[in-house]
């Protein structure tokens, strides 16, 4: 007797170990988002996060020594 193939079953003759890496090399494949690099407006540094201050768009480094 075969069962279905309903929501997160596998068929019984499926090997649960090589279907688990199948769908591993499949996230895998997967297109990366990139990350934008942005400038410091304070020290110049290229970084993915950007805080505002008074100075303008600053890295977290800066952040503390503009804000004050």
């Amino acid at each position: 007797m075969k069962m279905g193939y309903g929501i997160n079953r596998i068929p019984q003759d499926t090997d649960p170990t090589s279907e688990a890496m199948a769908q591993i090399q499949a996230q895998e494949m997967q297109p990366k988002p990139t990350r934008q690099l942005k400038k410091c407006s304070h020290c110049g540094c290229f970084t993915s996060e950007l805080m505002s201050s008074s100075n303008g768009s600053v890295c977290p480094d800066c952040y503390d020594e503009c804000s004050e």
